[in-house]
């Protein structure tokens, strides 16, 4: 991008990875390694070599059920929000794309049996949620099961500033 932030993301906008902000890891590697994918599969049809097609699913933040231990940025997130440990003490101000895993996995069988996705992206994002609504809505559902989760928003900054000395508030700031 050339630092300019889209009012709408689509297929056509990538991680900018010469950005004066850099991505953390994960987001940086994923980037690189789906340009990587692009650039091997454009040298080998120019080549002539038909060695396979490339369809990319890029997801939004997952939430649904989980077959591994190891958590998700996501779940670490509502993990903190029923605990109550945000470091700050308050919920950021910042917007998340969410994803149910299982429109994921069939957007990823869509894909495989459509013709017309070979060469494409697709973003798969349900919707986009303040942090405070995401909040909200797990309050409604666990506060009667005695969790205390908050529900007040602080600015941008205080997360900003706590992140300097706790890496849990690092996780929840945007990339």
């Amino acid at each position: 991008m050339d630092g300019q932030i889209p009012e709408k993301f689509n297929e056509m906008n990538w991680s900018d990875l010469q950005e004066s902000r850099p991505l953390k890891p994960i987001a940086k590697s994923k980037t690189m390694a789906e340009s990587a994918a692009w650039q091997y599969l454009k040298d080998a049809q120019g080549e002539g070599e038909d060695i396979f097609d490339l369809t990319v699913i890029n997801p939004g933040y997952l939430v649904g059920p989980q077959f591994v231990k190891r958590y998700s940025v996501m779940s670490t997130i509502i993990g903190y929000l029923l605990d109550n440990k945000l470091p700050s003490g308050a919920l950021p101000r910042i917007m998340i794309p969410v994803v149910d895993v299982r429109d994921v996995a069939k957007a990823h069988l869509l894909a495989i049996k459509s013709d017309e996705a070979q060469g494409e992206r697709y973003i798969v994002c349900s919707t986009s949620m303040w942090m405070r609504d995401i909040a909200l809505a797990l309050s409604e559902t666990f506060t009667p099961l005695n969790y205390s989760i908050p529900t007040n928003e602080t600015n941008y900054w205080v997360v900003k500033v706590a992140s300097l000395w706790y890496k849990e508030a690092r996780k929840v700031l945007p990339q």
